[in-house]
């Protein structure tokens, strides 16, 4: 099982403050656990500024797969989780697709990240679906090689 880290309800309850980012308060690591022995075996810190607020995590549908992705909603980044070749009891992360903030005047910072809010795998394990929200656009990624996202299409839907 893979976890993530978001934030406290007591900061997010007052509302979202982009400086509590800078102060640490939000998360950037992912937990694998062993869900049989319910034992803590492995933290990932994701990379910042690409890793802020790992949010949703999917694997993909075919059973004896290995790859996962985890979007990041402040990072606007996704990562594959998957063995680490290098120690083969062990996960990794790979950044494989991030989303270029914007440039806006009149927000809360001089750059609106793309905000991942949702991330969905179709059941054939073919695409990545990323919900952009304050974009307002949902990607399409080609994910038959797990390793090497491509982005597919992209529909604009409001934001």
């Amino acid at each position: 099982m893979i976890s993530t880290e978001w934030g406290s309800p007591n900061h997010i309850k007052e509302g979202f403050n982009p400086g509590h980012i800078a102060e640490k308060l939000y998360g950037n690591s992912v937990h694998i656990f062993d869900w049989e022995q319910k034992k803590h075996l492995q933290t990932i810190d994701l990379p910042m500024p690409q890793g802020a607020l790992p949010l949703e995590v999917r694997y993909l549908h075919e059973p004896t797969s290995e790859n996962a992705f985890v979007g990041c909603a402040f990072g606007s980044s996704i990562f594959r989780i998957h063995p680490d070749p290098q120690n083969p009891d062990k996960q990794t992360a790979t950044l494989v697709a991030e989303i270029p903030s914007l440039k806006v005047t009149g927000w809360a910072l001089p750059e609106m990240p793309a905000l991942i809010t949702d991330i969905l795998i179709s059941m054939d394990d073919r695409f990545l679906y990323v919900s952009c929200w304050l974009h307002g656009d949902i990607r399409q990624y080609d994910i038959s090689d797990p390793a090497h996202p491509k982005l597919h299409s992209r529909v604009y839907v409001g934001g």
